[in-house]
């Protein structure tokens, strides 16, 4: 029937997005898809920023600030490794994006060199008034898929000031390689006790 789920398939979790229309779908496919790995958890709301949003997100900051962690050598001859830069939104993109000659070219030297990236930019606009993300919202609106107004927005840009921010969590695995491609296999205990830190509480 029109609107139902025929089937679910153990897939790489990206490409619940690909089998989407780009937008709204593939949202929604997302959703679904953590939801469902997440032992059925529901998910709120959905933000999706298109790569190249990146770079003009960036840009609208005046910059992220760190330490090169990789040789870029092969990719960006302004990437240097051990410097400490302020990327512009050009570089940016190519810092996070990039998996081929950087690294050990897997998916997971990559995700490390975008959680670096998300704490700098975190502390980058630590201190910025909730206007900002009315401004980023409508600056980025070419670049966006989301089903969160804007006005929700701009209220939980204002709650995140005064939470406490947690480490980034992780969710151990085996990267191995299947039918020629990268795959990341969760450990499944490390699953539940994910699920356990984030969704519950101890009685």
């Amino acid at each position: 029937m029109m609107g139902t789920v025929p089937y679910t398939i153990r897939q790489q979790i990206a490409l619940a997005h690909a089998y989407g229309n780009g937008r709204e779908q593939s949202c929604e496919n997302n959703v679904k898809a953590v939801s469902m790995m997440l032992d059925d958890q529901p998910i709120d709301g959905y933000f999706s920023l298109n790569m190249g949003g990146i770079g003009v997100l960036v840009d609208l900051i005046g910059g992220v600030t760190l330490t090169i962690t990789s040789d870029f050598s092969a990719v960006d001859h302004s990437l240097v490794e051990g410097e400490t830069v302020t990327l512009d939104g050009e570089q940016a993109l190519a810092y996070v994006r990039s998996r081929k000659d950087v690294d050990d070219q897997t998916n997971l030297a990559r995700m490390e060199r975008q959680r670096q990236f998300l704490k700098a930019f975190e502390e980058q606009i630590q201190g910025m008034s909730p206007d900002f993300a009315v401004t980023a919202y409508e600056e980025l609106s070419d670049y966006v898929i989301t089903d969160i107004a804007s006005g929700r927005a701009v209220d939980v840009a204002d709650r995140l000031k005064r939470y406490t921010g947690l480490p980034l969590l992780t969710i151990d695995g085996e990267n191995t390689v299947e039918d020629g491609d990268w795959a990341y296999n969760l450990n499944e205990d490390s699953l539940e006790q994910t699920i356990l830190q984030l969704f519950y509480e101890e009685i």
